[in-house]
């Protein structure tokens, strides 16, 4: 019914791990947890350990959570659905690390995370790693910089088999060894058509970084398919190689890029690529209602609109809901 100031005491995850979850549902009703301080070694960590409930309407701003592995602003691991849910804080820890959820099977809509979080493997602003034919990121958004050392996402470390909806990122992506990409960093899955294993309508505007496989979209696309995607943030020249300004990979039935573009100043271009997957497009021309009209071809309702005044992304289209 009210804010809560937390005032940096150290803080128990509630729902304690997998035998002692969480199950009831939050309602935070559009209020904020300041403050928030975790800082432990115990799997997982998060507001909630583990959680097995619906959370919405809730945010934490200055929030500090330090863990291991599972480690996430709201729930460390999670069976869930999570809405209007926002995080704004540091988040450090090894494995499965995410700005909303570390690991999990789940639906997260209206979500967003801003400052920084540091881990190793299987990252993401919005979760760590995400899984089930049932789950699905929609509408969310990272504003904050993402570091690890293998498989890194602005909003999803890594993806099996599920759907990736209407997301952007705009801070900057680091792996520093293999794996970064502007929405996810490595996607793979079954090869079951029927399966909602795909990221569409969905931009990149940070910079991406990582020794190889670095891409504006998906930076290892093993299985999934990219529509209506568009990249225009600065790809990292030390992964040449390997770099795409879309997703690496290679075009086939089950791993398919459709509709999506990339500013043509974005990557340096190297003849060891072996396939450029996205039209190149310049400045001007991805400023214009046309470029919105080449986004939404394949949408119904549309999902792009024009960056008019007050210009909250240089011009370039933004998602209809923002």
């Amino acid at each position: 019914m009210n804010d809560l100031d937390l005032n940096n005491v150290l803080f128990a995850p509630i729902g304690k791990n997998r035998e002692l979850p969480f199950f009831g549902n939050l309602d935070g009703n559009f209020k904020k947890i300041s403050n928030l301080k975790i800082k432990t070694t115990n799997d997982p960590a998060g507001l909630f350990g583990n959680l097995q409930a619906s959370i919405k309407n809730l945010s934490i701003i200055n929030g500090s959570i330090e863990g291991t592995n599972f480690v996430g602003g709201f729930a460390g691991e999670a069976t869930v659905r999570i809405e209007n849910c926002s995080f704004e804080g540091t988040i450090t820890g090894k494995n499965y690390i995410g700005g909303i959820v570390g690991y999990g099977a789940v639906t997260i809509t209206n979500c967003s995370f801003n400052g920084n979080i540091q881990g190793e493997g299987e990252i993401g602003g919005i979760i760590g790693s995400i899984y089930g034919t049932t789950s699905q990121i929609k509408k969310c958004f990272n504003k904050g910089t993402i570091k690890g050392i293998s498989t890194v996402g602005g909003i999803v470390g890594y993806k099996s088999d599920c759907a990736i909806e209407e997301c952007y990122n705009i801070g900057n992506i680091t792996a520093s060894a293999q794996i970064a990409g502007g929405i996810i960093g490595w996607s793979t899955g079954g090869s079951n058509l029927n399966i909602p294993n795909y990221t569409s309508n969905c931009y990149n505007k940070g910079k991406i970084l990582a020794q190889k496989y670095s891409a504006g979209i998906i930076g290892s696309q093993d299985s999934g398919q990219v529509y209506n995607c568009y990249n225009t943030g600065e790809i990292s020249k030390l992964s040449e190689e390997y770099s795409n300004p879309i997703a690496k990979g290679y075009d086939y039935e089950f791993n398919l890029v459709d509709n999506c573009y990339y500013l043509n100043s974005s990557i340096i271009l190297d003849p060891k690529i072996v396939l450029i997957r996205g039209i190149s497009k310049d400045q001007n021309y991805m400023s214009t209602v046309s470029f919105v009209n080449d986004l939404n071809k394949n949408n119904l309702p549309k999902a792009w609109k024009q960056d008019k005044t007050p210009n909250i992304n240089d011009g370039y289209p933004i998602l209809s809901w923002q």
